[in-house]
């Protein structure tokens, strides 16, 4: 369960950064 919410996390994380890059 905390795996999953750190990769969706994760994946926020990423989309965000692309954004911003």
């Amino acid at each position: 369960m905390v795996r999953k919410v750190l990769e969706q996390n994760g994946g926020n994380v990423s989309k965000t950064a692309r954004i911003l890059g």
